[in-house]
């Protein structure tokens, strides 16, 4: 798995993929934004993080 600490980060990581926005559609943020919803409330559910402190209620 790969980690970024930071915006630059994972903008390097891209660059060095060669990974550009052309290649990403609207579907694909969709799927991603689920995803993330996810593992977020997985997150919340498992005490890992708490979106009551992250303004996510």
């Amino acid at each position: 798995m790969i980690t970024c600490k930071n915006s630059d980060d994972a903008r390097n990581y891209f660059a060095e993929k060669g990974l550009t926005y052309k290649g990403v559609s609207e579907g694909d943020i969709g799927i991603l934004f689920i995803l993330l919803n996810k593992h977020v409330k997985e997150a919340n559910k498992a005490g890992i993080m708490s979106t009551n402190i992250m303004g996510m209620k």
